[in-house]
C-alpha cells in the first residue's frame, strides 16, 4: 500500500483496485470498477475488429458470425451460436440451423443490418445458407471504415467510464484534477485509447 493525500489534506493508505481491501476505499474502489469498464471495451473492440479482418482476408469460418446477437422469439438477445448451429461447406458457405424455426426471423434481421449486410439464402425452415464471396479491394475500405467507426465507438465509452470516475470521486469531495484519482483515472483513459488506436491501426493494415 502507498500513501494518498486527500482533498482535507488527511493521509491515508491507497488500496489497489483489486486488493482485497478495496472496499474500504471508495476511492480504489472506483478506479477498479473504471479499469474493468475500459478493458470491457477494449476486449469488445478487439472481437469486432477481429471479425472484420477476417471478413477482409477472405477467410470463411463461423467466427465471422461470433457478433451477431439476435432478438429471439421471446424477446430476448441471444448470441447466434447460442440458438443455432454454424458450420462452413464448400469452403465459401456458411450454413446456419436454428434450433427453434420461430427464431429463423430474428436471424435473418440481424444477418441482413446495416452492420453485418449478410445475405441469407432460406435452405428450408429452420436452416439458411450465406454465400461468402471473395473480398474486393472495395469491399476491403467499407471494412476499414466499419474499423474506424466502431473505434471512435470505442473511444467514446472508454470516455464514459473516465467521465463516470470522476463524478464519484467528487461525490467523495475530490476536486483538484492533479489528485493521484485523477491522474490515475486520466491514465487508465489513455492507456485504454491508445489499445484501440493499436488494434485500429493493425487493422487498417490488414485491410490495406
Amino acid at each position: 500500500m502507498s500513501r494518498h493525500k486527500h482533498h482535507a489534506g488527511e493521509v491515508v493508505d491507497e488500496i489497489a483496485p483489486g486488493h482485497p481491501s478495496a472496499e474500504q476505499d471508495p476511492v480504489a474502489f472506483e478506479l477498479g470498477k473504471v479499469e474493468t469498464k475500459m478493458k470491457g471495451v477494449v476486449d469488445w473492440y478487439r472481437r469486432e475488429v477481429g471479425g472484420l479482418e477476417t471478413r477482409g482476408s477472405g477467410r470463411v469460418t463461423p467466427s465471422l458470425l461470433d457478433g451477431v446477437r439476435v432478438t429471439v422469439s421471446s424477446g430476448r438477445t441471444s448470441k447466434l451460436d447460442e440458438i443455432a448451429t454454424i458450420g462452413v461447406r464448400e469452403g465459401n458457405i456458411l450454413v446456419i440451423t436454428v434450433f427453434d424455426e420461430s427464431d429463423m426471423k430474428g436471424v435473418k434481421t440481424a444477418l441482413q443490418s446495416d452492420r453485418y449486410s449478410f445475405v441469407p439464402q432460406t435452405v428450408d425452415q429452420r436452416t439458411l445458407r450465406i454465400p461468402i464471396p471473395r473480398p474486393t479491394a472495395e469491399t476491403r475500405q467499407e471494412l476499414a471504415k466499419a474499423a474506424a467507426r466502431l473505434a471512435e465507438d470505442a473511444r467514446i465509452k472508454i470516455r464514459t467510464a473516465r467521465e463516470s470516475g470522476m463524478k464519484a470521486f467528487k461525490a467523495e469531495g475530490i476536486t483538484d484534477k492533479r489528485d493521484p484519482s485523477h491522474v490515475k483515472c486520466q491514465k487508465l483513459t489513455d492507456d485504454h485509447i491508445a489499445e484501440v488506436d493499436k488494434l485500429l491501426q493493425t487493422a487498417k493494415q490488414t485491410l490495406g
